[in-house]
């Protein structure tokens, strides 16, 4: 599964689409796994501004998740269920995000996700602005 992750991921970020685009023709939930993080797509909404997607994630803890960057302009937010994590861009100091918490990020340069001590249960938003049309 991480292979035809990484594929999907690299394919989609290749053409600037959102990672649902190799997803959402499989049926929800549809199911990714990285280093760190299974992810299951649970909503895709697209409007004239941008596509986002909605994930339910489980962070493992003891590992590292690096992800590249998305397409520009692309953010993602997270609401912490359970468990602590540490977010956000690779540049900076990571967040440190408790149960109940939440944080939000540039998603359109690497990024991180690491749980803290034990596994982290949380929602993701990942949202995609669409192209300013010339």
């Amino acid at each position: 599964m991480w292979n035809d992750r990484v594929r999907r991921y690299a394919l989609t970020t290749a053409l600037e689409l959102p990672l649902s685009t190799a997803l959402h023709t499989t049926g929800l939930p549809a199911e990714l796994s990285g280093a760190a993080v299974h992810a299951v797509l649970t909503e895709r909404f697209e409007d004239a501004a941008a596509v986002t997607e909605t994930y339910r994630i489980r962070i493992r803890a003891g590992a590292v998740q690096e992800s590249a960057g998305h397409t520009a302009g692309a953010t993602e937010r997270i609401v912490v269920l359970g468990g602590t994590a540490w977010v956000g861009e690779r540049a900076g100091p990571p967040r440190r995000v408790g149960p109940g918490g939440h944080a939000h990020w540039a998603a359109d340069v690497p990024h991180l996700y690491r749980a803290a001590e034990e596994d982290v249960d949380a929602l993701l938003v990942v949202r995609y602005p669409r192209p300013a049309v010339s």
